[in-house]
């Protein structure tokens, strides 16, 4: 396994060249030639890889990062897509709205 350091506050504060730092167990913090940066989570199911964004740097703290990955990894133990059930979530959430609406023009 390569060697790496994890990821601190400070360092992230400090990194000035695209590319993927990683943070550990498939935390990854992306930096694109814009020097914009978001958090990226990386895993596999069944040998397909997917990728699971966590968010923009300003909108999501390191701290943060981590307690999503912890959530995303809790369902990975229980067999469960972490990117497919925030999708759904996203998709229940949508309906709620759209039913409100629909209730406050009746």
């Amino acid at each position: 396994m390569p060697f790496y350091e994890k990821l601190t506050a400070l360092k992230i504060v400090r990194i000035s060249k695209p590319g993927k730092y990683n943070d550990g167990k498939g935390l990854y913090l992306y930096v694109k030639e814009s020097l914009a940066k978001c958090w990226v989570f990386r895993y596999k199911i069944e040998g397909t890889e997917h990728y699971m964004g966590f968010g923009g740097l300003g909108d999501v703290s390191l701290a943060q990062a981590r307690e999503k990955l912890r959530e995303a990894r809790g369902l990975l133990a229980q067999g469960i897509d972490p990117l497919s059930s925030r999708d759904k979530a996203t998709v229940q959430i949508k309906m709620a709205r759209a039913r409100q609406l629909r209730i406050r023009n009746l």
